[in-house]
């Protein structure tokens, strides 16, 4: 028998009773709902997260930091002019 209507951690959320949380049941629920869905979720997340923030780092040294008239790849160890002897 399922009730579409009500979600059990809406009324967690909802209610003012503290002292519910710490029985035996509502945090085996708890664990139950992090381990089937919450962890997962927020793992995903954090890599996503942690992969954006090293884009964004990349981004900026090669937009805003890095000399543009640095070695390249393509040039790393052409002679330069100050550096050949005629």
């Amino acid at each position: 028998m399922v009730n579409a209507d009500i979600n059990i951690m809406e009324h967690f959320a909802d209610s003012d009773e503290l002292s519910m949380f710490k029985t035996s049941p509502i945090q085996n629920f708890i664990e139950f709902k992090w381990h089937s869905i919450g962890s997962r979720h927020h793992c995903l997340s954090a890599v996503v997260h942690f992969l954006y923030v090293v884009l964004l780092v990349v981004y900026v040294l090669e937009i805003y930091i890095r000399d543009p008239n640095e070695a390249t790849s393509s040039n790393v160890g052409a002679a330069t002019p100050a550096a050949t002897v005629p």
